[in-house]
């Protein structure tokens, strides 16, 4: 067994390193780490060296581990990461050093966000942020922005305002020029979200340069993905179109799976918005082929919804509630009953906003695959009929009925 090349180990090697990860440059730290320690993830070669730089090393591989998981969809990757990250947290409450504990809490925190698990994000988030450390520290800092991602993730955003308006000084006084960027950031997404656009396209620029500094690609492809949004909710569509396609363009360069997902989907809503729907479906296709390869349950239900709001929006009824059926079981199992419930709403408001649906007229009366601009313009003969892929479902009907307005119609059910 060979262990870790000692002599190639000291502090200025783990601070290059984090330096690396903080400009996202996380394959090159990878590699760097690779030629000092042969097969990752085996403790007993870092006995070799001090317990501290052990400790970092350790911490170090769980955190790129966790970041090059997470843009490449590996199985397991963040699994991995939470071991190493939970292993160098032990060391680091061996030597008492409580910053690194509130850094290693932090990427714990990052982990449990990736797979969706958000409650547990959250406590280990609030873990971090409880220790007495300097207010300017990093790994505070840093637990305020994965604080504020969770904020976001739950569409908490005055809680994102309250967090960071008064935090303002301290992240400029860092020096970090990726933590102010990822401040501004999420001030703006705040902002944006309660409908405050020309203050939030303002934090976004702000942003953009502080990014441009760091020389973070992932989180400068982010920022144009969030700069479409913004433009999409203002009506500026080829703005919006020349920002995500800027964005898709970098998270593929980078290859980022998950990242350019969330890009397709933005590039889906601005189809959406101008209502271009096939392309929008085609974009939000894209989308979820990236993230059915991946960890996180709950962004794949997110682009499932777009892509629910897409087929109904065509008159495509079939395909839009097989999607929905889908994205419930996805959401009931791996996420939470809340958001099942709103993936069925988000159905609804669908139908409600579009009345165009493919109905089927049992007696050959009408063809199949008319579209009828109302509702009540719908004749008396008809009976709706489920797909084979979802016919099998026996709570389909409370999915279908209890939660939409369709009840109100009697349209009847054929399941079998």
């Amino acid at each position: 067994m060979k262990f870790l090349h000692t002599q190639k180990v000291s502090v200025k090697f783990v601070q290059r390193l984090f330096e690396l990860e903080r400009c996202g440059k996380y394959d090159e730290a990878f590699q760097q780490l690779e030629e000092i320690w042969d097969g990752v993830e085996n403790l007993s070669q870092v006995e070799s060296v001090s317990p501290e730089i052990a400790a970092e090393i350790v911490l170090r591989c769980g955190a790129l581990t966790g970041y090059i998981g997470h843009h490449k969809q590996l199985k397991d990757s963040q699994e991995k990461s939470q071991n190493l990250v939970t292993e160098a947290r032990r060391r680091f409450t061996r030597l008492k050093n409580t910053e690194k504990i509130a850094e290693a809490e932090v990427h714990l925190a990052l982990c449990y966000s990736r797979k969706g698990q958000k409650a547990e994000a959250e406590i280990w988030v609030n873990e971090a942020l409880s220790h007495s450390i300097s207010y300017k520290a990093f790994p505070r800092l840093h637990a305020i922005i994965v604080k504020s991602l969770i904020f976001f993730d739950t569409g908490r955003y005055s809680e994102i305002i309250k967090l960071l308006k008064n935090e303002k000084g301290n992240f400029l006084d860092s020096g970090c020029n990726c933590l102010i960027g990822d401040f501004y950031n999420y001030y703006a997404l705040a902002l944006r979200n309660l409908g405050e656009n020309d203050p939030a396209l303002e934090k976004y620029e702000k942003a953009r340069i502080f990014h441009q500094k760091s020389g973070n690609k992932f989180y400068l492809g982010a920022i144009e993905n969030n700069i479409a949004f913004l433009c999409m909710k203002k009506g500026l569509f080829p703005k919006a179109h020349r920002a995500i396609d800027n964005s898709i363009e970098l998270f593929n360069f980078l290859e980022d799976k998950t990242r350019e997902a969330f890009a397709y989907d933005t590039k889906a809503q601005i189809f959406y918005a101008e209502e271009r729907f096939f392309e929008c479906a085609y974009a939000i296709d894209k989308a979820i082929e990236n993230l059915e390869a991946g960890e996180n349950k709950a962004y794949l239900v997110e682009a499932m919804q777009t892509k629910i709001r897409a087929l109904v929006a065509q008159g495509d009824i079939f395909s839009a509630s097989d999607c929905l059926v889908k994205a419930v079981m996805i959401a009931e199992q791996f996420i939470s009953e809340e958001e099942a419930e709103k993936t069925k709403r988000i159905f609804e408001m669908a139908v409600q906003r579009h009345k165009t649906i493919f109905l089927t007229n049992i007696h050959g009366k009408v063809e199949g695959g008319d579209i009828f601009d109302s509702l009540e313009d719908l004749p008396q003969d008809l009976k709706l009929i489920l797909p084979p892929s979802i016919s099998h479902y026996k709570d389909f009907q409370a999915v279908w009925i209890n939660n939409s307005h369709l009840e109100k119609y009697e349209l009847l059910i054929q399941t079998a």
